[in-house]
């Protein structure tokens, strides 16, 4: 599980959906949660795109989960409605099922441009879940093959429908394999670090060591004779710029010089 507990929270559904895949997938599944990227394409532009789930199995391959939550409706004449509990129904705005292969394409174009990815891994699927409530009529021939409900929130039937969807999907090119879905995560969900180098204060010091007060100056000129000082002084009143000069300093008189932090 990516990340190992929820973070995103603002879906029920996806909260909902994250803690039945948690239960229900083996260690060879690999779950990613609300996963981003940014698309580029020639003569498009550049897009923010995002998925509710990314799934990958070595040898199922991948699949694009879209997460709705409360009570829906399609209309045939009009497309997808929310219904509030007061029976009161509000264009939902977008297509589920074509949000879900959408992304899922731009998924595949997203991974397909990484230097090393596997050139025949595969498939890239999708499904669309609806965790909240179950389906009572039946789907229309693009919503059967990718579709969950809640009777898969059981953990045999989640998982058996999911390598359903995913086998589905399969086609005579695709190579699932182990080096596909290691390469999803390291794309999608690798740590980040954000390190404060040294240089950056030092350069910093430079830029501010022009603004010395007569007294800083003073205590530089007292530091020329002296072999061991020590220098106290609250946050903020200058100690290290004093130091960075007097490097920078005995630097300039030809001294190796050494500046700890």
């Amino acid at each position: 599980m990516f990340p190992r507990s929820i973070r995103f929270r603002r879906s029920r559904a996806e909260v909902l959906a994250f803690s039945a895949l948690e239960r229900a997938l083996p260690d060879d599944w690999v779950v990613l949660h609300h996963v981003r990227w940014i698309q580029r394409e020639q003569g498009r532009g550049t897009r923010d795109e995002e998925a509710d789930f990314v799934l990958a199995h070595p040898r199922l391959g991948a699949l694009v989960v879209e997460v709705k939550g409360g009570e829906l409706r399609y209309r045939a004449d009009g497309g997808w409605v929310s219904v509030s509990r007061d029976g009161r129904e509000h264009p939902l705005g977008h297509d589920p099922f074509d949000r879900a292969k959408d992304r899922a394409h731009s998924l595949g174009r997203f991974l397909r441009s990484l230097p090393g990815w596997p050139a025949r891994f595969g498939p890239i699927g999708y499904a669309v879940w609806f965790p909240d409530g179950t389906l009572k009529r039946t789907p229309l021939p693009h919503m059967g093959p990718v579709l969950l409900d809640a009777r898969q929130l059981a953990d045999d039937a989640l998982r058996a429908r999911l390598e359903e969807i995913a086998r589905g999907w399969a086609g005579p090119r695709d190579r699932p394999g182990p080096e596909g879905v290691e390469a999803i995560v390291r794309a999608l969900a690798h740590d980040v670090e954000i390190r404060h180098p040294l240089a950056i204060d030092v350069a910093e010091a430079d830029r501010e060591i022009l603004g010395l007060s007569d007294e800083q100056f003073r205590l530089l000129d007292m530091l020329a004779g002296n072999r061991r000082v020590a220098v106290a002084g609250p946050a903020g009143s200058g100690k290290t710029l004093l130091a960075a000069e007097k490097a920078r300093r005995l630097a300039a008189q030809g001294f190796r010089v050494l500046f700890t932090c």
